[in-house]
């Protein structure tokens, strides 16, 4: 898929990278927003940590998918991303960066143009794209522009991370659901766990970002802004 070829939509909007890796997220409601709000920091000084641009785009009731789920809208912004920096990493509203010094490019491995975390969970294997390190390549190009078309495709798949996991090999919906080897498959490998740790689960003991996928809105805020003031911590300590 080149992107010439490309049905995912344009923003009507560029600016001048400062540096050649953004990191970015999207708040699409207005809860989100405000979870936004409180991780928003965490991200703008990790990226001047790191030498990076960051780019985030509250847009509460305004989709930018009216056709498709809310959560869609990010692949609008991280395609428009790619076609200005040769990075881009992803990084959901209900994430918040906790340890400000890891830099996780140094995460990536050579030759995977997508990196991302999966969990385990009662035997089901559940890649998450709430968090996502995306190189510039033709190939990622095309695995976006298959994510956007997969409901459009009469499939019914409740996320953005599930259709992700159809799309390289994997059912998130059933134990042991690996499904085979597909073209996306080999452009993805699996970061550390400690990249986007659910906040309910154990370990890792040392996350860099946690993830607060699935909170009940008020929870989430509460423990979120636990989060920040642990990130202000690792900041005054320095």
């Amino acid at each position: 898929m080149t992107q010439s070829a490309a049905q995912i939509p344009s923003l009507p909007f560029q600016w001048k990278p400062q540096h050649r890796t953004l990191i970015c997220s999207l708040a699409w409601d207005e809860k989100h927003e405000a979870l936004m709000q409180i991780m928003g920091p965490t991200v703008t000084y990790y990226a001047l940590q790191h030498g990076m641009d960051s780019f985030l785009l509250p847009l509460p009731g305004v989709p930018l998918a009216p056709h498709l789920p809310l959560s869609w809208s990010k692949l609008i912004l991280i395609r428009h991303a790619l076609t200005m920096y040769d990075t881009v990493i992803w990084i959901d509203s209900d994430c918040i960066i906790v340890d400000p010094y890891r830099d996780i490019r140094k995460a990536a491995t050579p030759g995977f143009p997508v990196h991302v975390v999966a969990h385990t969970f009662k035997g089901r294997f559940l890649p998450n794209a709430g968090v996502m390190i995306l190189k510039r390549t033709p190939q990622v190009f095309g695995l976006l522009e298959a994510m956007w078309s997969y409901r459009r495709s009469g499939r019914t798949v409740e996320s953005d991370s599930a259709a992700f996991s159809h799309l390289i090999g994997y059912d998130p919906y059933r134990r042991n659901g690996f499904l085979g080897v597909t073209p996306y498959t080999k452009l993805v490998t699996f970061m550390d766990e400690s990249w986007n740790k659910l906040h309910r689960q154990r370990h890792p003991a040392n996350p860099a970002i946690v993830h607060f996928a699935g909170e009940e809105f008020s929870y989430a805020v509460e423990e979120m802004q636990k989060q920040y003031q642990i990130f202000l911590n690792r900041i005054w300590k320095a």
